[in-house]
């Protein structure tokens, strides 16, 4: 994984790029495999299309920047969390205009060869000039007729985005558990190309980010074979405003509370936590959830070595 980049923007949009799983296909009447992979590919390529040129979205491009490993954030670069989140959630606001097209609008007739189209009402789409300009850049091309606004999509693409669209939506309906009590954006999974979310599909980006894949896949392997849960993108609290990939391995000692908090916050479940950070040079997270840890601490030289 860089661990730096030609620009600032670059820094953030490697965020998209590293956290879309390989293409799992799910079965649909409502699209075949090749219709959700070209929607894969497409989401994927504007992200490949954006690392290269950050202008494509107007983001700003200052000199690329992070903070150490281990960082004091009120202290060191002030300002710095705030240039690498605005692009993030630029491309967030660009890739959730596209999900709202496609999971609103209506399949149009008037499909032509050089590409598929969807009608949307006008007044569930309002869109500033500069959007629509940066839809047709990205090959999304529209037209506006009556009340209605005509969106053209490449050829092939349209019946995947609009499953994809969908998967996503229920998703974060039925994200919260009685586990964790969360609330997840409705195209979190469109964000990420994911159409089959009982994958562990977190686990694998991360054996993408993590360089020694042998001591990932042994700490993976602990947690599974001794029945610690898996808890998929958490509800994260921070300066980002989006959901972040993430995932917790837990085991609980009494009755879960609803809610898994940050590492250091445990209180009757121990297990570990690996989280993406878009502030750092390892750009990865991970903690451990440990029960009463200031008593352990304070105690520590009482405890057999075992």
């Amino acid at each position: 994984m860089p661990k730096t980049f030609k620009n600032l923007a670059q820094r953030s949009i490697n965020y998209f790029l590293v956290t879309m799983p390989r293409f799992t296909a799910v079965k649909s009447e409502s699209a075949d495999k090749k219709e959700q992979e070209n929607a894969y590919d497409f989401i994927k390529g504007i992200y490949e299309k954006l690392f290269d040129n950050p202008e494509h979205l107007g983001l700003k491009i200052p000199e690329d920047d992070c903070y150490p490993d281990w960082w004091t954030p009120k202290k060191e670069k002030p300002g710095l969390p705030e240039k690498i989140r605005a692009n993030i959630k630029n491309v967030n606001l660009f890739i959730e205009t596209i999900f709202n097209i496609v999971h609103t609008g209506k399949k149009d007739d008037s499909t032509e060869a050089s590409g598929e189209k969807t009608s949307v009402s006008k007044e569930n789409c309002i869109l500033k000039p500069a959007m629509l300009k940066y839809l047709a850049v990205f090959g999304i091309g529209h037209e506006k007729v009556n009340e209605n606004f005509i969106f053209t999509f490449p050829k092939g693409t349209l019946k995947g985005l609009k499953l994809l669209a969908d998967i996503s939506m229920e998703y974060s309906k039925s994200s919260s558990t009685e586990i964790h009590k969360k609330t997840i954006t409705p195209f979190f999974l469109f964000l990420h190309g994911v159409f089959n979310p009982e994958t562990p599909y977190t686990t694998e980006i991360f054996r993408g980010i993590f360089e020694n894949k042998e001591a990932y896949d042994k700490l993976i392997n602990y947690f599974e074979k001794n029945n610690f849960i898996r808890l998929d993108n958490k509800e994260h609290s921070g300066g980002m405003k989006c959901d972040k990939i993430s995932f917790d391995f837990i085991k609980f000692f009494g009755k879960p509370e609803g809610k898994i908090g940050s590492c250091w916050k445990t209180r009757n479940f121990s297990g570990i936590e690996i989280a993406y950070d878009e502030l750092t040079q390892s750009q990865t997270r991970i903690g451990i959830h440990l029960p009463f840890f200031k008593e352990i601490l304070e105690n520590a030289d009482k405890m057999s070595e075992s």
